[in-house]
């Protein structure tokens, strides 16, 4: 949340993802910002043994590649938002999926097309739980005394896959409210979205290509 917090964010990546793929970091390249020159900063990667590279003061063109993909990234974050109507706020859901989908789509920078997470993770990526950003989805009620003609479902705003589980990130425009649902609670439908000029109804005229 804040630039102050980048070094324990920094510390608590390196171990997620060195544990995660058995390898150790061994060099990092950022701008001169403040939040990465500090002692306490280089001192903890000079220890770790990680080669610190960092770019000319006022040149993003050093770090072109990370620059590219960052803009590439915002640009589709910006346009699965308003595909389906999805208030701005939740960006960081929208930041979430679009970085989803890039790591899981082939890139001519790889050998023979292959996506981010094969070279990482050397298999091909399960795209079961993909879905629409921002469509219907139908959560089934679980629990409770159910008249038998009350609802069996609620409908929510899929927002992306729960990360690490077979789950779906959900939310509930009258709580206000974001919801785990299971895969086997929740279906979906893509060719349905959210109309936030109609009281954040779903909305049956969306565009249905």
């Amino acid at each position: 949340k804040e630039k102050s917090d980048a070094f324990e964010t920094f510390k608590k990546c390196k171990v997620t993802v060195e544990v995660e793929v058995s390898r150790k970091i061994k060099m990092f390249r950022t701008d001169r910002g403040g939040e990465f020159t500090s002692h306490e900063f280089n001192r903890f990667c000079e220890n770790e043994g990680i080669i610190r590279h960092l770019t000319a003061p006022y040149s993003p063109q050093q770090n072109g590649v990370v620059e590219r993909r960052n803009r590439t990234l915002m640009e589709m974050t910006r346009s699965i938002l308003k595909a389906r109507q999805v208030y701005n706020f939740m960006w960081g859901e929208a930041v979430r999926h679009s970085t989803n989908l890039i790591n899981k789509t082939p890139t001519r920078a790889l050998n023979n097309d292959k996506t981010p997470y094969e070279m990482l993770k050397g298999k091909k990526p399960d795209l079961q739980f993909l879905k629409v950003f921002g469509c219907a989805a139908y959560l089934k009620i679980v629990g409770g005394h159910l008249l038998k003609l009350d609802d069996r479902s609620t409908r929510l705003v899929y927002l992306g896959s729960e990360k690490g589980s077979g789950a779906y990130r959900l939310y509930n425009p009258t709580t206000r409210r974001i919801v785990v649902g299971r895969d086997g609670d929740t279906e979906f439908d893509e060719t349905r979205g959210w109309n936030l000029g109609k009281n954040n109804i779903f909305n049956d005229e969306m565009s249905r290509e």
